[in-house]
C-alpha cells in the first residue's frame, strides 16, 4: 500500500502535506539528518536480523591447538586506501562531450532579426546537431544576452546542462535578466542532481553476515550520507533561486530523493536473510519505514517544482513527465497522472509556415517572451484582437507548448472567435490534467460554456466542456489530491457526460469512457461491488459505441478490470 493510500481518512493529513510543501518551497530540505536517521535504522535492522539469522547455526570454535608455537612471519602492512568521497558530484558522462565541443563563434553571421536562423536551428531533430546550430547564434546581439546559452542548456540531455553552462551560470555579466540567470543556475544544478543517486554500491559474493556488515559500515553507510549531503548542498542553492529556475531544481531534487529510495531498497541481502522469508519481510518493512521520510521529501520537492512550473505555464516538458511518472509509481494510491487516460480531442497543430509560428510552437514556454517580445506585451501585442486568421494561428501555436501568463492574460481579456476559444479551452483542460488544478477546469468550463455554435470545433468543445464541469468540482491542486483524494467533497457529477454518451459514434464513446474514468477516481467507502459493476457496464457501452480501435480496445480492457474487481469486492 502506497503512502498516498495510508493518508486516506486522516483529516489532518491534507494540512500537514500542504505545510510540508510550503516549507520545502521556502527553505532547503534537511537531507543530512534524514540520512543519519536512515543509516542508524538500517544498522540496527540489518545487524539484529543478520545475527538472528545466523545464531542457530553458529559452529563451536575449534579447540586451541596444543602443538608448539608457530613461527610468526612479519609482513609489511599495506597503507589503507583513502576513503571515497561519496558526496562528490559524478562527472558528466561521455555522451555530453560533443556538446562541450561546440564553441560560440564570433563574429555573428546573422544580419536580420534572427528569427529565421533560430527557427531553423530549433527544428533540427538530432540533439547534437541542433546544439551546434544554436552555438553559432550565441554571439549574435540580436538576441537578449545569455538567452541562447540558456536555450542550448535547456535542449540538451538533462545530465549535460552544466557542461554547456559551465561557470557562466551565476555571473551577472552573462545577462541582466535575473529570471534568466536563475534559470541558468537552475539548469546547472539540475544536471548535477540528475547524476547523483545512481545504483547503490553492491557487495560482491559471497553474501555472508560478516562481509555484509562490513560492507554496510564501510561502503553503504558513507554512500548514503554522502549522497544526502550532495543533494542537500545543491538543494540549498536551488532554494535561493526564484520562479522557473527554482522549479527546475525542486523537480530534480525530488527525482533524486525518490531514486535514492529505490536504490537503497534494491541493495541485495546476505544469503542468510534472503533465504528466510519472515526475516526478509521484517527487514523490508523496517527499511520502508526508515525510507519513508526520504520518499515524503521527494514528493514534496517534486510538488513544489510542479507548482512553480505551472505558474510559468509550462505544459510540454520532459521534467514534468518524469516527475509525474515517478510520483505515480511511488504513490500509486494517488496517481497524479490518472487524468492522462481521458479521451479528449487533440489540439490541432498549426502549420509552421513562418519563423514566428515555428518559434511560437517550438520554443519552451519560459523563453517565448525573450525571443518573441511582442508576446509579452499582452493585450497591446499581436494577440490584442483575435479577429484575423493569422492572429488565431499565432494564438493556437503559442498554446501547443504552454500557457504563458502574458498569453493567458491577453486571451482572457477578449471575446474570442470559436477557433481561438477552443484552443484556449483545450490548453486550460491540459493544464488541469497535468497539475490537478480545479481552477483551470473551472475557467475552461466558463470559457466553453459561452460557445456560440456553428464552428467545426463545436462537437469537441462540447466534450471538453462536460469534462471540465465534472473535474472543476474536484481537488483544487495536486497537494490536495494526494492528501485527500481526487474529489474530497464527494462524488463527481457526470450528468452532462452521460447525456452526451446517449448519442452516437466516437463522440458518444469518448463521453461514456470519460464519465467512467472520472467516476473511478472516487470509489465509495461502501457498496464497492455495485460501483465496479457500474464501471464495467459503462466501459462496455463505450466499447460498443466506439468507432476508433484504440478507444474500443482501451474501454474493453477497463471493463474487464472493473468486472474482475467487482468479483472480489464484498457487498
Amino acid at each position: 500500500m502506497g503512502s498516498g493510500e495510508r493518508q486516506e481518512g486522516n483529516p489532518q493529513t491534507g494540512a500537514r502535506l500542504r505545510f510540508a510543501v510550503a516549507a520545502a518551497e521556502g527553505s532547503a530540505y534537511s537531507y543530512t539528518m534524514c540520512a543519519v536517521s536512515l543509516v542508524r535504522s538500517s544498522l540496527v535492522v540489518l545487524g539484529s536480523l543478520a545475527l538472528a539469522a545466523c545464531a542457530a547455526s553458529t559452529a563451536t570454535p575449534p579447540a586451541t591447538p596444543t602443538t608448539g608455537p608457530t613461527e610468526t612471519v612479519a609482513t609489511a602492512a599495506e597503507p589503507p586506501s583513502p576513503p571515497k568521497d561519496f558526496s562528490a558530484i559524478p562527472p558528466a558522462p561521455a555522451d555530453c562531450d560533443p556538446y562541450a565541443a561546440h564553441p560560440a563563434p564570433s563574429p555573428c553571421k546573422v544580419a536580420d532579426d534572427g528569427r529565421a536562423a533560430l527557427a531553423a536551428a530549433i527544428v533540427v531533430p538530432d540533439r547534437v546537431s541542433r546544439d551546434a546550430a544554436l552555438a553559432e547564434l550565441q554571439a549574435c546581439s540580436v538576441y537578449p544576452p545569455g538567452v541562447i546559452l540558456a536555450l542550448r542548456a535547456e535542449l540538451t540531455p538533462p545530465e549535460c546542462g552544466d557542461v554547456i553552462v559551465g561557470d557562466l551560470a551565476a555571473r551577472a555579466e552573462v545577462t541582466p535578466d535575473t529570471a534568466l540567470r536563475d534559470a541558468l543556475v537552475g539548469i546547472h544544478l539540475a544536471a548535477q542532481l540528475d547524476r547523483l543517486v545512481g545504483p547503490a554500491p553492491e557487495l560482491e559474493p559471497p553474501f555472508d553476515k560478516e562481509r555484509f556488515q562490513g560492507f554496510l559500515r564501510d561502503v553503504l553507510t558513507p554512500w548514503i550520507t554522502g549522497q544526502a549531503e550532495a543533494i542537500q548542498t545543491l538543494s540549498e542553492r536551488g532554494a535561493r533561486l526564484s520562479g522557473y529556475g527554482k522549479g527546475i531544481v525542486a523537480v530534480h531534487a525530488g527525482l533524486a530523493d525518490m531514486r535514492f529510495v529505490a536504490a537503497v531498497r534494491a541493495v541485495p541481502l546476505p544469503t542468510e536473510l534472503a533465504a528466510d522469508n519472515e526475516l526478509k519481510d521484517t527487514y523490508y518493512g523496517s527499511l520502508d519505514e526508515a525510507l519513508e521520510p526520504r520518499k515524503v521529501r521527494g514528493r514534496d520537492a517534486a510538488l513544489v517544482g510542479l507548482r512553480l512550473l505551472s505558474e510559468v505555464g509550462v505544459l510540454d516538458d520532459p521534467r514534468i513527465a518524469r516527475a509525474r511518472a515517478l510520483l505515480s509509481e511511488v504513490y500509486a494510491g494517488r496517481r497524479i497522472d490518472a487524468l492522462d487516460q481521458l479521451l479528449l480531442p487533440p489540439l490541432e497543430p498549426v502549420a509552421r509556415k513562418t519563423p514566428t509560428l515555428t518559434l511560437a510552437a517550438g520554443l519552451p514556454t519560459f523563453y517565448l517572451g525573450r525571443f518573441l517580445p511582442e508576446v509579452a506585451q499582452g493585450t497591446a501585442g499581436p494577440l490584442g484582437a483575435l479577429d484575423e486568421p493569422s492572429r488565431i494561428e499565432l494564438a493556437t501555436a503559442l498554446l501547443e507548448r504552454g500557457l504563458a501568463p502574458t498569453v493567458r492574460t491577453a486571451l482572457e481579456a477578449q471575446d474570442l472567435a470559436p477557433a481561438a476559444r477552443y484552443a484556449f479551452g483545450r490548453a486550460l483542460v491540459r493544464s488541469g490534467q497535468l497539475y490537478w488544478r480545479a481552477s483551470d477546469f473551472q475557467q475552461a468550463a466558463q470559457l466553453l460554456g459561452k460557445w456560440r455554435g456553428g464552428d467545426r470545433h463545436a462537437t469537441d468543445a462540447t466534450l471538453l466542456l462536460a469534462v471540465a464541469e465534472a473535474l472543476g468540482k474536484g481537488a483544487k491542486d495536486a497537494v490536495e489530491m494526494m492528501s485527500r483524494g481526487a474529489f474530497p467533497l464527494g462524488r463527481p457529477d457526470v450528468t452532462v457526460l452521460d447525456r452526451l454518451a446517449r448519442g452516437k459514434g466516437e463522440p458518444a464513446a469518448r463521453a461514456a469512457y470519460d464519465a467512467a474514468l472520472i467516476l473511478g477516481l472516487a470509489p465509495p467507502e461502501a457498496g464497492g461491488k455495485a460501483f465496479f459493476q457500474d464501471l464495467d457496464r459503462r466501459y462496455r457501452e463505450a466499447a460498443l459505441l466506439a468507432t476508433d480501435l484504440t478507444t474500443k480496445t482501451e474501454a474493453t480492457e477497463r471493463a474487464r478490470a472493473a468486472a474482475a474487481t467487482a468479483a472480489v469486492v464484498a457487498e
